[in-house]
């Protein structure tokens, strides 16, 4: 469900390379003897055998009508000897829209799946609507078998296509751009799963005296980070451990986990990058888990430090920008001062992989703070794991402003894109129900406030809405931003489902948050997990509640 064609496995041993050869979409670079770069690869936590991710085929999205990639893996050990057997098969995407055509006086190929297992879902209700000047019409029904159906699209107007199953939330689709597209339903009722494990390192390379904070990219959420425990001496007196347990993390999904050691007593505009970063450990990958299942024994090693690290980790200075936030519509006075990351997109993986950290400073202009960060040498511009294929080339420095009421900005420019100045988007608006109003029946308008102005110069923006009944049930909604200069606004509609037999949000309290998505994108053809991993703006509303009735 990511873009390009990363093979994972699992081997008895430490493996020296896979090479994957798709045949006329490519193989994973150079040859059986000039071999590709492994872009992961780790023990498990038994040390009985070892996982991998492979450097992917650059497919890119594919096209969900168009033939699979049909490939042969052959597996390499650390003296280059070849496994026994090779691996074959074909490959596809989940979680695509487009390409193709146009939907208007078409018809729509719509293919449904479980968010969790990417597993097709049966007897899914897809449903579509054409609206035009405001008003939404009924078009055509259709039931999934094998978890896909074709309906028809608009006539004229724009196409709304909604999908509800039974144990799913729903999901609509404003505006869908092309005729084919993915629709990923996630389960109403789902348990999470948990990792434990522990951060060793050197007792002299600083890793007791600075905050460690580790982040897995099955949380999705950069933010949510959790501090390790407090570090004891294991194994003699040169060697340290931090403990961290009960992280929770999305099953289904390959993981890769990161830990950074910072001194934030140290002013980063005022020490060098390895002082203020100490620590950079990084495993992956980490096999997907079942939903409800608890994982323990997982191992960073934090070495001795980045100060003196040989191998060309020492950090390195990521940028420096003053980051706006006076004049943002929506945002309040700020919870704290924003928090600074450095990120990047792994080979394989749907989360953003944390590779650096920084400050935010107070300037004498109200609502400007100077920003500065620091990232671990190997995952630098031209580092070690951008070489080996591990991380896309141009890491991400991500900087959230919060308020009080728990409205968030978030400024994520591509390194090469760092300017002197950086000004997030405004904070999205339901305007309509207003907090604490009724909506007069179960069909209305959700509207939204435009706040991506074409002038932000990105391609693609996405408005995701997430409505919430008082059972669990939630319905998500999504519409394409348009062109225009801001200011206007976004119509996120619920429709009537039960006319064509589906089951809507139950009346009574809904709690409605609202999100958007700026990126540099081809809007005709990208992938759902293109949002959280390339996003280069977002802003997100606190949550408001209103009755449905």
């Amino acid at each position: 469900e990511v873009r390009d064609f990363a093979a994972f496995g699992r081997a008895s041993e430490s493996i020296g390379f896979a090479f994957v050869d798709a045949g006329g979409d490519g193989t994973n670079g150079g040859s059986i003897t000039e071999p590709p770069a492994t872009a992961f690869s780790t023990p498990s936590p038994d040390g009985s055998d070892a996982y991998f991710i492979a450097a992917p085929v650059p497919v890119g999205v594919l096209d969900p009508n168009g033939a699979p990639v049909t490939y042969e893996i052959t597996v390499f050990d650390q003296a280059f000897n070849q496994s026994t057997e090779s691996f074959t098969g074909t490959f596809t995407q989940r979680g695509v829209v487009g390409p193709g055509g146009a939907p208007t006086g078409s018809t729509v190929a719509v293919r449904v799946f479980d968010a969790v297992t990417l597993a097709p879902i049966e007897n899914a209700l897809v449903l579509s609507y054409q609206e035009l000047s405001g008003g939404i019409t009924f078009v055509d029904d259709g039931t999934t078998v094998d978890g896909a159906v074709s309906v028809a699209g608009a006539g004229t107007g724009s196409t709304i296509i909604t999908v509800d199953a039974s144990g799913y939330d729903l999901f609509s689709f404003h505006g869908v751009p092309r005729d084919a597209v993915d629709i990923m339903l996630e389960p109403t009722v789902l348990d999470g799963a948990e990792i434990a494990g522990r951060v060793v390192g050197s007792i002299t390379g600083g890793l007791n005296v600075s905050d460690r904070v580790i982040q897995d990219t099955r949380t999705l959420l950069p933010e949510r980070f959790q501090e390790t425990g407090g570090c004891g001496t294991t194994g003699g007196l040169t060697a340290l451990q931090c403990v961290f347990e009960g992280f929770p993390v999305r099953p289904g999904r390959l993981g890769a986990a990161t830990v950074l050691g910072v001194n934030s007593a140290v002013p980063l505009n005022q020490a060098t990058a390895p002082l203020y970063l100490s620590n950079f450990a990084l495993a992956a990958p980490f096999g997907p888990l079942e939903a409800g299942e608890v994982e323990t024994g997982l191992t960073l090693d934090a070495g001795g430090g980045l100060a003196a690290s040989t191998d060309g980790g020492i950090p390195q200075f990521f940028g420096l920008t003053a980051l706006t936030l006076g004049g943002l519509s929506g945002l309040g006075a700020l919870d704290g001062d924003p928090v600074v990351v450095v990120e990047a997109a792994a080979t394989g993986l749907t989360g953003a992989l944390l590779v650096g950290a920084g400050q935010s400073t107070s300037t004498m202009t109200a609502g400007t703070f100077g920003v500065v960060a620091a990232v671990a040498g190997a995952a630098a511009p031209g580092g070690a794991l951008e070489m080996g294929g591990s991380i896309s080339p141009e890491s991400f420095l991500r900087m959230s402003a919060v308020d009080v009421n728990s409205n968030e900005v978030v400024a994520r420019p591509r390194y090469l894109d760092i300017g002197l100045v950086t000004i997030p988007m405004d904070v999205p608006t339901i305007t309509n129900p207003l907090a604490g109003t009724m909506t007069g029946g179960s069909v209305y308008n959700l509207l939204v406030t435009d706040v991506l102005p074409d002038s932000a110069g990105l391609s693609f923006g996405l408005y995701r809405a997430q409505l919430t009944d008082t059972t669990g049930r939630g319905w998500t909604i999504v519409g394409l931003d348009a062109s225009d200069a801001a200011g206007g606004t976004i119509v996120l509609s619920v429709q009537d489902i039960a006319a064509q037999g589906g089951t809507g949000l139950q009346d009574g309290a809904i709690t409605a948050s609202v999100e958007v998505y700026a990126q540099s994108l081809d809007r005709g053809q990208f992938m759902w997990t293109d949002l959280e991993r390339e996003h280069e703006l977002y802003s997100r509303a606190a949550p408001i509640t209103f009755t449905q009735n």
